[in-house]
Parts: structure tokens; C-alpha cells; sequence
């Protein structure tokens, strides 16, 4: 995900009234650029309408287990790792 795509999610986000959304999801596919997913968790991570963060984990290899366990103790976004393949 780009910085303008992410730029234009928050410009929407943030003109959304309070009580017209409970809640966001924001899904991320990870296909050769880790590092822009990882900025793009921790940008959305600091938006308080983003519940949940899923990461659709593309690469041919799984994520290193210090990525994975960078995410497991967040408590607001829940963040999971998917991995593309169903694992």
C-alpha cells in the first residue's frame, strides 16, 4: 500500500462521524513489500476507528517469527496473519 492510498484512507476516515461507524477492519496484502505493510500497521494502529488489522501474508516463504510475534500482544488493532496458501 502506498503513502497516498494510506493518506486518502485517513482523509475518509477521519470525515466519518463517530456514531456512523462502530467499527473498521483493514485488510493488507503483503506481496513483496513488507516493509510498507509493517508502516501500514503501525499508521493504522494509531487510528481509533481501525478494530482489527488481517494480513494476507503473499510471499513464498512464511513471516519471520520476530514479525509475527511483533503483533501478538497488541491489544487495539488485533492484528493476524494470514498466510496466503490457508496455513
Amino acid at each position: 500500500m502506498d503513502t497516498f492510498l494510506i493518506a486518502l484512507c485517513c482523509n475518509i476516515f477521519l470525515n466519518i462521524e463517530k456514531q456512523d461507524y462502530e467499527e473498521i477492519t483493514i485488510v493488507l496484502n503483503t506481496f513483496r513489500r513488507p516493509e510498507l505493510m509493517a508502516d501500514a500497521v503501525n499508521h493504522y494502529s494509531s487510528c481509533g476507528c481501525v478494530s482489527f488489522i488481517y494480513i494476507v501474508w503473499s510471499e513464498s516463504v512464511p513471516p519471520p517469527e520476530d514479525l509475527k510475534a511483533s503483533y501478538v500482544n497488541m491489544k487495539s488493532p488485533k492484528v493476524r496473519i494470514n498466510l496466503a496458501n490457508g496455513s
